[in-house]
This record gives structure tokens, C-alpha cells and sequence, in this order.
């Protein structure tokens, strides 16, 4: 029997997988040389600007097929009753938006992560595994939302800052199976020293949302101008319905660009 001597130190388990095999230091982490192999370029890397926005092209390449059949379909549903029903409460498509679209990014977060970590991608997996994290992935976005709009009342910085803080929230929900509050207390503590990265990389991608979802609002007003469009009522319900699935399907580059974030905060934790 190999037995620690009185007085010997405790041996240390690697971080990554937990085996006690023989250890390295690698930039401050202890983990053993298989790890360090089996690390993907994206978790290997510094998180910059650079390696985060060519991080999340690469993931992009990877699930934005699937990623965007996922977010069209969860979104196309409420896409139908808002062009059907134009005088629907607010407050429905935000509670679709904060329950349903929310599980959908879940999805895509799962799937991007196996992405980075080489592993085959599943959808069935991934949606079983945001369905089975419902409540953390919900409740972590309602928190999150809550606190960022408090901070913001504050001023417009401090409600960015903490968005930024708290963006980790739901990979670390659906990859870790943790509760909402846990969920934000360790997004903010693995985002400290990144958020600054993080919001140029969100800038990057964010820019081109932002310029759809202005074509976006410019076509709806348009449409009760009346003979603005030389289209029929019928064409343009159906453009609007489009319109509708395509602006969440454009926000996928920035949950993948959250999805390396992730990784690149993960990388030595035993995931």
C-alpha cells in the first residue's frame, strides 16, 4: 500500500480533470501534461480583443447552421403573433422573450461550448440539457436583467459595467448546472480584469445587430406610411414575420462571442 507518510503533503490533484497524475504549472494553474494536450486552441490562447472576436468566428463556422435553426424556430412562433395580432401586450413578447428565446440561447451556448472543447455536436443533448437547466437558465437572465437595470438608474456606465460583469451567467448556468445567484456571483468573479475586452468584442458584433434593427424599426414605420412601399399587405406581413426571426438569429455571433469568453475563463477548471 502506498500510504502518505506523517507529515507529507497532501498530494494535489490536477485542476482540469482531477486526477492526481504528475502536475505542471501552467500560467499559475497546476494541471497535468494530458490536460494541457487536450486544451483547444481557444481555451490555450490570452483572452484579447483579437483572439475573443477570431475565437468566435471559429465557433460560428462551427454551430451557426444549427445555432440558427434553433433561435428561428424558438422565435418564430412569437414573430407569427406579433404581425397577427398587432395590438399585443408588451409584456407577452417580453415574457416569451425572457423564458422561450432564453432556453434557445441556452442551446446554442451548450452546443458552442462542446464546439470549443472538439467534442461531436449534439442538438438532442443540447436541448435536453438547457431543458433540464430551465429554471437556472431563466432565473439567471431575470436576475441579471434586474440587476443591470438597477445599476443602470444609477448611470448608463454602471449598468454596463455590471452587464458585462454578469455575462457569463447563463453558460455558466446551463454548462455547470448552477443556480441563478451562483451563477452571477461567478460570472462576476471570472469577468474581473476582462470586462474591457469583452465590451469592444460585444461592440464588434453588437454594431451589426444594431444596424439591422434599425432597417428593422425604419420598414415598420414605413409600413403605416401609407404608400411608402409599393408592396401588398399580405407581403408585407410576411416580411415583417422574417424580419421578426432574423433579428435574434443575428445575435448569435454575440452568444458566441460569449461562449469563448466562457471557455477562455474555464479553461483550467474541470468542466
Amino acid at each position: 500500500m502506498n500510504e502518505t507518510e506523517p507529515g507529507a503533503p497532501e498530494p494535489t490533484a490536477c485542476e482540469r480533470c482531477g486526477d492526481f497524475a504528475e502536475l505542471v504549472d501552467y500560467d499559475g494553474h497546476q494541471i497535468c501534461e494530458g490536460c494541457i494536450g487536450r486544451l483547444s486552441e481557444i481555451e490555450r490562447t490570452p483572452l484579447t480583443l483579437g483572439n475573443v472576436l477570431a475565437g468566435s468566428l471559429w465557433v460560428l463556422a462551427r454551430v451557426g447552421l444549427p445555432a440558427a435553426l434553433i433561435v428561428a424556430l424558438a422565435d418564430l412562433p412569437m414573430a407569427l403573433i406579433e404581425v397577427l395580432v398587432p395590438d399585443l401586450p408588451a409584456i407577452l413578447s417580453t415574457a416569451y422573450g425572457a423564458t422561450v428565446s432564453v432556453v434557445a440561447q441556452g442551446v446554442v451556448l451548450y452546443l458552442a461550448h462542446r464546439a470549443i472543447r472538439g467534442e461531436r455536436l449534439d442538438v438532442g443533448a443540447a436541448v435536453r440539457q438547457a431543458g433540464d437547466s430551465v429554471f437556472n437558465l431563466v432565473g439567471s437572465n431575470f436576475l441579471a436583467s434586474l440587476q443591470v437595470f438597477l445599476y443602470a438608474l444609477l448611470l448608463v456606465v454602471p449598468g454596463i459595467v455590471r452587464g458585462l460583469s454578469l455575462t457569463l451567467a447563463l453558460p455558466i448556468a446551463v454548462n455547470e448546472d448552477q443556480a441563478p445567484m451562483d451563477a452571477l456571483n461567478a460570472s462576476a468573479a471570472r469577468m474581473k480584469g476582462h470586462r474591457l475586452t469583452a465590451f469592444f468584442a460585444y461592440l464588434a458584433w453588437g454594431s451589426v445587430w444594431m444596424v439591422a434593427f434599425a432597417a428593422y424599426i425604419a420598414f415598420t414605420i414605413a409600413l403605416d406610411t401609407p404608400g411608402a412601399l409599393p408592396m401588398s399587405e399580405s407581403l408585407a406581413m410576411v416580411v415583417l414575420v422574417i424580419s421578426g426571426v432574423l433579428m435574434p438569429v443575428l445575435m448569435i455571433p454575440v452568444v458566441c462571442t460569449t461562449a469563448v469568453l466562457y471557455a477562455k475563463t474555464l479553461r483550467y477548471r474541470a468542466a
